[in-house]
Protein backbone atom coordinates (compact mmCIF):
# COMPACT_ATOMS: atom_id res chain seq x y z
CA UNK A 1 0.00 0.00 0.00
CA UNK A 2 1.51 3.53 -0.69
CA UNK A 3 2.04 6.02 1.78
CA UNK A 4 -0.59 8.15 0.91
CA UNK A 5 -0.79 10.02 4.54
CA UNK A 6 1.33 12.18 6.69
CA UNK A 7 2.41 11.45 9.93
CA UNK A 8 1.01 15.00 11.37
CA UNK A 9 -1.71 15.59 9.67
CA UNK A 10 -4.76 16.04 12.23
CA UNK A 11 -7.16 15.81 9.19
CA UNK A 12 -7.05 11.69 9.05
CA UNK A 13 -8.33 12.37 12.73
CA UNK A 14 -12.48 11.99 14.04
CA UNK A 15 -13.47 14.96 14.23
CA UNK A 16 -14.75 14.78 17.86
CA UNK A 17 -10.58 13.93 18.55
CA UNK A 18 -9.84 17.24 16.87
CA UNK A 19 -12.24 19.38 19.26
CA UNK A 20 -10.95 17.74 22.06
CA UNK A 21 -7.31 17.69 20.79
CA UNK A 22 -7.93 21.73 20.39
CA UNK A 23 -9.35 22.45 23.88
CA UNK A 24 -5.52 20.33 25.43
CA UNK A 25 -3.01 21.52 22.93
CA UNK A 26 -0.96 24.33 24.65
CA UNK A 27 -0.02 27.62 22.91
CA UNK A 28 3.04 26.40 20.60
CA UNK A 29 2.34 22.68 20.83
CA UNK A 30 3.23 20.70 17.80
CA UNK A 31 1.65 17.04 16.39
CA UNK A 32 4.59 15.28 15.25
CA UNK A 33 2.66 12.14 14.67
CA UNK A 34 -0.68 10.28 14.83
CA UNK A 35 -1.13 6.73 14.84
CA UNK A 36 -4.61 6.25 14.17
CA UNK A 37 -6.66 2.97 15.75
CA UNK A 38 -9.77 0.55 15.25
CA UNK A 39 -13.37 2.19 16.14
CA UNK A 40 -12.13 5.81 15.51
CA UNK A 41 -9.11 5.61 18.22
CA UNK A 42 -5.76 7.62 17.86
CA UNK A 43 -2.92 8.35 19.88
CA UNK A 44 -1.36 11.75 18.54
CA UNK A 45 2.50 12.64 19.74
CA UNK A 46 3.12 16.11 20.03
CA UNK A 47 6.22 17.47 20.72
CA UNK A 48 5.58 17.71 24.84
CA UNK A 49 3.40 14.44 25.16
CA UNK A 50 1.04 11.67 24.10
CA UNK A 51 -2.23 11.93 24.06
CA UNK A 52 -5.02 9.20 23.43
CA UNK A 53 -8.08 9.79 21.72
CA UNK A 54 -11.56 6.62 22.18
CA UNK A 55 -15.01 7.12 21.98
CA UNK A 56 -18.33 5.49 22.44
CA UNK A 57 -18.22 2.34 24.41
CA UNK A 58 -14.12 2.82 24.76
CA UNK A 59 -14.18 5.75 26.50
CA UNK A 60 -16.77 4.59 29.19
CA UNK A 61 -19.94 5.79 28.04
CA UNK A 62 -21.95 4.83 25.13
CA UNK A 63 -22.01 8.71 23.66
CA UNK A 64 -18.60 9.71 25.74
CA UNK A 65 -15.09 10.39 24.12
CA UNK A 66 -12.15 10.70 25.98
CA UNK A 67 -8.76 12.32 25.59
CA UNK A 68 -6.26 11.09 28.17
CA UNK A 69 -2.39 12.72 28.13
CA UNK A 70 0.74 11.06 29.07
CA UNK A 71 3.91 13.79 29.72
CA UNK A 72 6.73 11.69 27.96
CA UNK A 73 8.83 12.16 31.29
CA UNK A 74 6.05 9.65 32.73
CA UNK A 75 6.89 7.16 29.75
CA UNK A 76 9.66 4.88 29.90
CA UNK A 77 8.52 3.35 25.86
CA UNK A 78 5.75 2.64 23.87
CA UNK A 79 5.24 -1.01 22.46
CA UNK A 80 3.85 -1.91 19.09
CA UNK A 81 2.39 -6.00 18.37
CA UNK A 82 0.61 -7.25 15.75
CA UNK A 83 -0.42 -10.24 13.63
CA UNK A 84 -1.74 -10.93 10.49
CA UNK A 85 -5.11 -9.23 10.70
CA UNK A 86 -4.98 -7.26 14.02
CA UNK A 87 -2.29 -5.42 16.42
CA UNK A 88 -1.54 -3.11 19.78
CA UNK A 89 0.12 0.04 20.56
CA UNK A 90 0.37 0.75 23.75
CA UNK A 91 1.68 3.16 26.40
CA UNK A 92 5.00 1.85 29.05
CA UNK A 93 5.62 3.72 31.80
CA UNK A 94 5.72 3.45 36.09
CA UNK A 95 1.63 3.69 37.02
CA UNK A 96 0.42 2.10 33.53
CA UNK A 97 -0.99 -1.14 33.88
CA UNK A 98 1.89 -3.79 32.24
CA UNK A 99 -1.03 -6.49 31.30
CA UNK A 100 -1.49 -8.44 27.76
CA UNK A 101 -3.50 -6.99 25.66
CA UNK A 102 -4.64 -8.54 22.67
CA UNK A 103 -7.22 -6.93 19.99
CA UNK A 104 -9.58 -10.11 20.26
CA UNK A 105 -10.27 -9.72 23.92
CA UNK A 106 -13.18 -8.42 25.29
CA UNK A 107 -12.24 -8.35 28.77
CA UNK A 108 -9.36 -7.62 30.68
CA UNK A 109 -5.97 -7.36 28.60
CA UNK A 110 -8.96 -5.21 26.11
CA UNK A 111 -6.42 -2.25 24.15
CA UNK A 112 -10.33 -0.88 23.51
CA UNK A 113 -10.79 -0.20 26.63
CA UNK A 114 -7.14 0.15 28.24
CA UNK A 115 -6.86 4.46 28.46
CA UNK A 116 -3.13 3.66 27.24
CA UNK A 117 -3.32 1.97 24.28
CA UNK A 118 -4.50 1.45 20.69
CA UNK A 119 -6.24 -1.75 19.26
CA UNK A 120 -5.20 -1.52 15.37
CA UNK A 121 -6.30 -3.59 12.08
CA UNK A 122 -3.85 -4.33 9.66
CA UNK A 123 -4.48 -1.34 7.87
CA UNK A 124 -3.59 0.69 10.25
CA UNK A 125 0.11 -1.16 10.52
CA UNK A 126 2.16 1.21 8.17
CA UNK A 127 1.17 4.52 9.70
CA UNK A 128 1.74 2.76 13.26
CA UNK A 129 5.16 1.97 12.32
CA UNK A 130 6.00 5.17 11.27
CA UNK A 131 4.45 6.67 14.40
CA UNK A 132 5.67 4.39 16.87
CA UNK A 133 9.31 5.06 15.96
CA UNK A 134 9.06 8.91 15.99
CA UNK A 135 6.89 8.33 19.56
CA UNK A 136 10.15 6.49 20.38
CA UNK A 137 12.38 9.11 19.53
CA UNK A 138 10.09 11.85 21.57
CA UNK A 139 10.11 9.93 24.42
CA UNK A 140 14.04 8.98 24.44
CA UNK A 141 14.70 12.91 23.87
CA UNK A 142 13.25 14.07 27.28
CA UNK A 143 16.27 14.90 29.63
CA UNK A 144 17.08 13.55 32.68
CA UNK A 145 16.49 16.41 35.32
CA UNK A 146 18.58 14.36 38.08
CA UNK A 147 21.86 14.55 35.17
CA UNK A 148 21.04 17.66 34.31
CA UNK A 149 21.11 18.65 38.12
CA UNK A 150 24.50 16.73 38.57
CA UNK A 151 26.03 18.94 36.05
CA UNK A 152 24.67 22.34 37.20
CA UNK A 153 26.25 21.59 40.36
CA UNK A 154 30.04 20.56 38.66
CA UNK A 155 29.52 23.94 36.69
CA UNK A 156 28.93 25.82 39.87
CA UNK A 157 31.55 23.95 41.82
CA UNK A 158 33.94 25.11 38.98
CA UNK A 159 32.75 28.25 39.03
CA UNK A 160 31.21 28.33 35.47
CA UNK A 161 28.02 29.58 37.29
CA UNK A 162 26.90 31.80 40.33
CA UNK A 163 25.35 30.75 43.31
CA UNK A 164 22.54 32.55 41.84
CA UNK A 165 22.78 31.22 38.15
CA UNK A 166 23.08 27.81 39.71
CA UNK A 167 19.51 28.33 41.87
CA UNK A 168 17.49 30.09 39.10
CA UNK A 169 18.04 26.98 36.45
CA UNK A 170 17.76 24.60 39.26
CA UNK A 171 14.26 26.09 39.89
CA UNK A 172 13.70 25.91 36.39
CA UNK A 173 14.28 22.21 36.37
CA UNK A 174 12.70 21.05 39.18
CA UNK A 175 9.60 23.40 38.09
CA UNK A 176 8.96 20.84 34.45
CA UNK A 177 9.13 17.69 37.06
Amino acid sequence: MANTWALDDRAQLHKDANALLTQNLTSGERIMAIIRGSFDSALIATDRRAFVFKKRFFAGAAFGKKLASYDYRDLTGVQLETGVTSGVVSLQGPGIASEDLSYWSSGKGDPKKAPHALALASAHFEQARAGVARLRELIAAVPDVTEQLRTLGELRDARFLTEAEFNSKKAELLARM
